[in-house]
């Protein structure tokens, strides 16, 4: 029987980086009354990398920027495990996995949760 090495990355370390901003800031979006409607994804369009968006980098609007201090990351850590165990993928709004007729859509979902074949979208 084959044991785990001490040594072995755990299930979230061999997740894209991005994808533990990602969760951090959808908690947050979909905190109500946290950020304004469509404060997250008019965030990213001044600022497209979750990390940097998470840490506040390019944000002039304080109003912005003050929401999203304070990121939960310990939970963001536990959903991301828990994508993880689920076989799911997150495909951000700017992947190339992301449906392009969808992201035509005036709502399109920031980010959607994929189990299967991501070339089914």
């Amino acid at each position: 029987m084959a044991t785990e090495s001490a040594d072995a990355p755990s299930p979230a370390s061999t997740a894209p980086a991005a994808w533990r901003c990602w969760l951090a800031l959808l908690r947050r979006h979909f905190t109500p009354g946290v950020l304004p409607r469509g404060g997250l994804r008019r965030a990213l369009q001044r600022q497209p990398d979750p990390c940097a968006l998470a840490a506040g980098d390019g944000l002039a609007d304080p109003a912005l920027r003050a929401a999203l201090q304070g990121l939960d990351w310990d939970q963001a850590d536990r959903d991301l495990e828990a994508l993880l165990a689920a076989g799911a993928t997150l495909v951000p709004h700017d992947s190339p996995d992301y449906p392009p007729q969808l992201a035509q859509a005036p709502a399109a979902p920031l980010a959607l949760f994929v189990r299967g074949d991501l070339d089914a979208l």
